[in-house]
């Protein structure tokens, strides 16, 4: 809803700190007028400014006076508030005719402060005539217009955006966050490097051993004196050449490679989840201790109730808790992680988004 000078005013939920806050913003009244431009293929939106982050889980409709088919969406805007740009969620809508009635459609989506986009567009598979609530802001018109396309992905340029000095009674609902960051994600995966053993194969040489046969011949006179001539027998030399015996070179052993357990380390101190968005279910929560102490996690749904909470006692440096989220639907949570140490000093931080997509 608006204030007087059309700047969002926030619905606060009835629960405690740190409950985060919830409610609407946009253009959150009962249409004042409805028209029919006679067109299907024209998407019109509307300016909405953020002056915190978001996290949307719907967005909201004033009925008009007549049954149609649309599709509504979320569009980012170009940086200054002029035109919208790229399409970040969308879903369908049907108006059942109940004038002034509102509507609630379910979507999800998170962004940054900042200038967005609401939008709706006739389905051109129903109809040629688009009919839907538009209204003014209490203060004066609002800042909208259309561009060609049933909910295209991107609006092209300042060039395909036409303004107008009225747009469709809409707002998104859902709840503030901390400004939202990356997560890291840790990944633990041990790599085993095998140890080769050398194989050795001796190779036998056969070794030669020689024989010696003497052959003596005799030597006949032709006189009565016999003569005897000896002869020598030559003695054959053989050079033994000894076969070496094989040489043992063991491979070097290869020492096996351990990747180490994964350490966690929140960035600049400030705690995370671990998987976000989370598949599985658990999911943990690192935090970095300055003393010994108590750790404390809470946890709350779109709606602003708490569904989870955690306390555990760990020593100083950086822990770990783990939260059982196997009964929690798919969506967007919020959590919050407060330390309390031994020395009575405490650590607050902020309410951050947590992503369940299982």
């Amino acid at each position: 809803m608006l204030g007087a000078l059309g700047t969002p005013v926030w619905a606060l939920s009835p629960t405690n700190t740190p409950t985060p806050i919830c409610g609407t913003t946009g253009y959150d009244f009962a249409s004042l007028a409805t028209f029919n431009d006679g067109r299907n293929d024209f998407t019109y939106a509307e300016q909405v400014q953020f002056p915190s982050a978001f996290a949307v889980t719907a967005i909201r409709i004033y009925a008009s006076a007549f049954t149609n088919n649309y599709t509504l969406a979320v569009y980012d805007d170009d940086g200054t508030g002029s035109y919208p740009t790229t399409m970040m969620v969308s879903a369908p809508y049907s108006d059942a005719g109940s004038l002034g009635t509102p509507q609630t459609v379910a979507v999800s989506t998170a962004f940054n402060p900042g200038y967005k986009w609401l939008a709706i567009s006739c389905n051109a598979a129903s109809t040629t005539t688009l009919y839907f609530a538009q209204g003014q802001a209490p203060s004066g018109p609002v800042i909208s217009g259309f561009f060609m396309g049933n909910i295209p992905s991107s609006c092209a340029g300042s060039s395909y955006f036409t303004s107008e000095s009225f747009g469709p009674s809409m707002a998104v609902m859902g709840c503030q966050v901390a400004t939202l960051t990356n997560t890291p994600t840790a990944t633990n995966t041990p790599t085993n490097s095998p140890t080769s053993t050398p194989t050795l194969t001796p190779t036998s040489s056969p070794t030669n051993s020689a024989t010696l046969t003497p052959t003596v011949t005799p030597t006949n006179s032709p006189t009565s004196t016999p003569s005897v001539t000896a002869t020598p027998t030559a003695s054959d030399t053989f050079t033994l050449t000894p076969t070496p015996s094989p040489t043992r070179t063991p491979l070097p052993a290869t020492t096996p490679t351990l990747t180490a357990s994964p350490t966690w380390v929140p960035p600049s101190a400030k705690p995370y989840a671990a998987p976000n968005p989370a598949t599985g279910p658990s999911v943990q929560f690192v935090y970095q201790m300055k003393d010994a102490g108590v750790a404390e996690i809470r946890v709350w749904n779109v709606r602003g109730n708490l569904v989870g909470s955690i306390s555990n006692p760990q020593p100083v440096g950086v822990q770990s808790s783990q939260l059982d989220i196997s009964s929690f639907a798919p969506g967007h949570y919020f959590y919050q992680v407060v330390l309390t140490y031994s020395s009575g000093s405490q650590d607050q931080f902020g309410t951050e988004i947590l992503a369940v997509t299982k």
